[in-house]
């Protein structure tokens, strides 16, 4: 259920910031890598991968506070 929650949030995301969080955490690229991989700077990747951290926290908290 948790995963389904995840992917689902995931799947509200935009496509780059969707990437982005995905290069962290599947691929495990370093916010270097993922600036130089996608021609960006470091700056630009650490606010999507924080756009993606937040919204998911919120999807996530929003399902434990109904679970309890």
């Amino acid at each position: 259920e948790m995963q389904k929650r995840i992917n689902h949030s995931l799947g509200q995301l935009s496509p780059r910031i969707k990437q982005v969080y995905t290069m962290t955490r599947e691929e495990n690229l370093s916010i270097q890598e993922i600036a130089k991989k996608l021609e960006v700077s470091q700056h630009t990747v650490k606010n999507q991968l924080s756009s993606a951290l937040k919204h998911l926290r919120k999807s996530l908290t929003t399902m434990c506070c109904l679970l309890f």
